[in-house]
């Protein structure tokens, strides 16, 4: 929801840390780990936060931890197959972990359990993976330069978006009507998904997109470029998308 920022901090003697603050105050959580945090993902109320690593002797496996935020609490979930760790998602509520791995599966995995409730094939490594806002939708990404859309209600494929590069980045709005997928070609596509029919597309190319997110309410889209400049674009429900000047950002 765009009140809080994740990082994960190197070490020092010995422990690692994730850092955890507060937009509005800059307030700080800082939480100590026994093995470095590689990937880190909110559920979209920004209530959990699903850290993950690879253990320090690696045996093709990863650890995963769940934090309650709103509870500073921790729930412990091990991956049922492991696999090595790519990427992580949350549904909301915190329930479900979305899992992409090097071995070319999503897995969906229930918190704080740990079981592992669905397995989707992608058949080589994976590297990106995000939730829908209404947990039904998981897009993940990996090495064949799209990004693929899958539907747990249908349990298949619904949606590929082919890039001509790597994809960077995925990520859905919060109101359900967009996807999100950029690569390293500069393209960054965000598409309709279900319930969108009548949602343009919108496509950008000319400046390098590398980045991409959306604001809490879905109603904006920001493009990071590979010049480190920014780009809003405006994406109000059932109407066409523009591009707002810096000068009308508030």
């Amino acid at each position: 929801d765009g009140r809080l920022i994740a990082m994960a901090l190197p070490s020092y003697s010995g422990k690692y840390e994730v850092l955890v603050a507060s937009v509005a105050d800059g307030r700080e959580i800082r939480l100590v780990n026994e093995f470095e945090a590689e990937q880190l993902g909110f559920s979209p109320d920004s209530r959990s936060l699903a850290v993950g690593g690879q253990y320090e002797q690696s045996t093709g496996g990863g650890w995963i931890e769940v934090w309650d935020l709103g509870l500073d609490d921790r729930e412990n979930v091990r991956l049922t197959d492991p696999g090595q760790l790519a990427a992580l998602a949350v549904n909301p509520g915190g329930s479900v972990l979305a899992v992409a791995s090097m071995d070319g599966y999503v897995r969906l995995i229930t918190v704080p359990d740990g079981r592992q409730i669905a397995r989707i094939p992608y058949g080589s490594a994976l590297t990106k993976v995000a939730v829908s806002a209404d947990g039904n939708l998981i897009a993940f990404a990996g090495e064949d330069m799209a990004t693929h859309l899958w539907s747990l209600k249908d349990s298949r494929e619904v949606m590929k978006l082919g890039h001509q590069g790597d994809v960077l980045a995925v990520a859905f709005s919060s109101n359900g009507e967009y996807l999100a997928s950029v690569s390293d070609d500069g393209m960054l596509q965000a598409t309709p998904v279900a319930g969108g029919t009548n949602v343009p597309q919108v496509m950008m190319s000319d400046d390098g997109c590398s980045l991409a997110a959306f604001s809490p309410d879905g109603s904006r889209l920001v493009c990071v470029t590979e010049e480190y400049d920014a780009r809003v674009l405006e994406v109000p429900a059932g109407k066409s998308p523009k591009e707002l000047p810096l000068s009308e950002v508030d």
